[in-house]
């Protein structure tokens, strides 16, 4: 069975893979990029990814644009799952259809042999900085009719201390609200 989560809070799911060399100070290189994002053009074509768009990022300079995010790849316009390619990253990203055992874990992989097999150089040279899964979740709230802090304890468990200026500074009148993860 899938692990799929019903009434989920779940957002988005993104799998992140970050590589390459960094050049002080703070610049990024990778003599491949270019190449490579025309070669991965026409594999996620292949896979399905039909619809192209150039981000708006892709016009910084190449040796400021480390791990910044500069072409995108759906399915169909406005539509997940995407793949997104910038110099030093690769993202794959889905949203509500998002099930790791179905799609999701699969989507990942032909990404990353995507860019295994396109690689214009040594792909085993390639220094990895990282490989990241990350969930962004959201809750609606109606802020003008539920106490943030009542909602931030009953629906993630937190533990919250917040105490005025006026006390942290020594002043008279303070208002603590204290509360303690289930």
């Amino acid at each position: 069975m899938g692990k799929r989560l019903h009434n989920k809070p779940l957002v988005e799911a993104i799998f992140e893979l970050r590589w390459g060399n960094m050049i002080p100070p703070d610049q990024f290189d990778d003599p491949n990029y270019q190449i490579l994002v025309g070669l991965l053009f026409e594999r996620f074509k292949e896979a399905g990814y039909e619809y192209y768009e150039r981000l708006p990022t892709a016009a910084i300079p190449d040796q400021l644009s480390g791990h910044v995010v500069q072409h995108r790849f759906r399915t169909a316009k406005d539509q997940w799952p995407l793949i997104q390619v910038g110099k030093g990253i690769l993202t794959v990203n889905d949203t509500d259809n998002y099930d790791w055992d179905k799609s999701f874990f699969t989507r990942c992989v032909d990404a990353l042999t995507a860019l295994h097999d396109k690689y214009p150089g040594n792909f085993h040279e390639i220094p990895f900085h990282s490989m990241t899964l990350k969930y962004i979740d959201a809750h609606e709230l109606d802020y003008e009719q539920t106490d943030l802090f009542d909602f931030l304890q009953q629906k993630m468990g937190l533990d919250i201390r917040i105490r005025t200026l006026t006390q942290t500074l020594g002043f008279g009148w303070h208002e603590e609200r204290v509360f303690r993860k289930k």
